[in-house]
């Protein structure tokens, strides 16, 4: 399969969004080589055959969240960007789901420009939604997605129910009393909180029983988990079986 053919044809086809089924089918189509590869589109779902093109196609790592499930394999959630000479391609990409894994989020003409890329981020938040709070939050790319659109992104995860019963007002209390661990937060807490207001507001909040807190105090957790998770690291990302750890569950 001609991988640059194939993201010429689904530019043209489709930018700025994701392909139909058809307009997939089509670009697969346009890029087979051989007689033998036109008839595999013609037969298979046209998602099996972007799937079998795209995990050896030129592939750099956005924005990544990290999960440690049972087991010695992390979990993620996340957005890459594949790469071709005449666009790329916006996907989801999501470990725990074949059928998530993969999709195209946006067919990207170039040049490409920060906007055209966080555009599409809401698409992958509603699947956020059903998770548990991420332990891992990387951006892989701050000079194209400012750290706001990853808190927004991420906020998705981290509402009251991410938390499946457990109260994380007192761990990040906890956290907070290492210096090391203020100064990270500092830097990735929203300009307007302070570290030491946060500390004495998430006290207050800790006194509270978790279904009797408001949607602000909610919110300050929010942003101090995002601070204490999120990392800014411009280089190759390693894959998912090579990262372990300790911690909960998607």
């Amino acid at each position: 399969m001609d991988w640059d053919a194939l993201v010429k044809r689904l530019v043209e086809l489709a930018p700025h969004r994701a392909p139909s089924e058809e307009e997939l089918r089509a670009a697969l189509l346009a890029a087979a080589e051989g007689a033998d590869e036109r008839e595999l589109v013609t037969v298979e779902h046209p998602r099996t055959g972007f799937v079998e093109t795209v995990v050896g196609a030129p592939c750099a790592s956005l924005v990544r969240l990290w999960w440690q499930p049972n087991g010695p394999r992390s979990s993620f959630v996340g957005i890459d960007l594949v790469e071709a000479t005449d666009g790329g391609l916006l996907v989801q990409r999501d470990d725990s789901d074949d059928e998530m894994d993969w999709q195209i989020l946006a067919c990207l003409p170039p040049p490409l420009v920060p906007g055209a890329v966080v555009r599409h981020f809401p698409a992958l938040g509603m699947r956020l939604e059903e998770t548990s709070a991420p332990e891992e939050i990387t951006n892989h790319a701050p000079d194209l997605i400012p750290m706001d659109v990853v808190r927004e992104l991420a906020g998705a995860a981290l509402g009251p129910a991410a938390w499946h019963e457990m109260d994380p007002v007192e761990d990040l209390l906890d956290s907070l009393a290492d210096v090391a661990t203020r100064a990270r937060v500092r830097r990735y807490l929203p300009r307007h909180v302070r570290v030491d207001e946060a500390i004495a507001r998430l006290r207050a909040t800790a006194q509270r029983a978790p279904g009797a807190r408001s949607e602000e105090e909610w919110a300050l957790v929010a942003d101090v988990w995002f601070a204490m998770v999120y990392e800014e690291a411009e280089t190759a990302l390693a894959p998912p079986a090579a990262r372990t750890g300790a911690g909960g569950t998607r």
